[in-house]
């Protein structure tokens, strides 16, 4: 098979494993695998397929009929980063703000907290990207990426507020 061929195929095979996904939700909607399903539909849709909005659709899905799933807090996560990587930052800051909101405890709330203060530059609220440079400082000093924070945090301080 050529390179094209290959890659074609693949596509099918995702498309079809995204019908299997859905056909799980719709045939078994109280099992534990229809929650794990759409989580699939929305990460197959989005980083292999490039189809934002299937991805997002899988997402609210999951957030609509099972709130207090494992899953439902990482496709929350999940739509923060995609409107982020979109450039809607008004709707990635309202995401992201619920995700910290509901699990501030979370394994991912370091990224999520720096996603935030990447919406907040963006915008130019420097105040609050600040805020929340300082907020995972406070929380995670010993986080691999503490340094590149403060660096982060000492920009905004001399080139923002000077």
């Amino acid at each position: 098979l050529q390179g094209s061929q290959v890659r074609d195929q693949v596509r099918e095979d995702l498309v079809r494993a995204v019908a299997e996904y859905r056909r799980v939700v719709a045939d078994h909607p109280t099992g534990d695998m229809a929650q794990k399903s759409l989580l699939r539909i929305g990460a197959v849709s989005s980083d292999y397929l490039h189809d934002p909005g299937k991805a997002i659709e899988a997402y609210r899905m999951l957030l609509e009929k099972y709130p207090g799933s494992t899953e439902a807090v990482d496709a929350q996560f999940a739509v923060g980063r995609h409107y982020l990587k979109k450039g809607d930052y008004v709707a990635a800051e309202k995401a992201i703000s619920q995700f910290l909101a509901g699990f501030p405890n979370h394994a991912k709330a370091a990224e999520a907290l720096l996603d935030l203060a990447d919406c907040h530059s963006a915008q130019k609220e420097w105040q609050k990207a600040l805020d929340d440079y300082q907020s995972f400082l406070s929380r995670w000093p010993e986080s691999p990426k503490a340094t590149e924070v403060r660096e982060k945090a000492e920009w905004i301080r001399r080139y923002r507020f000077e």
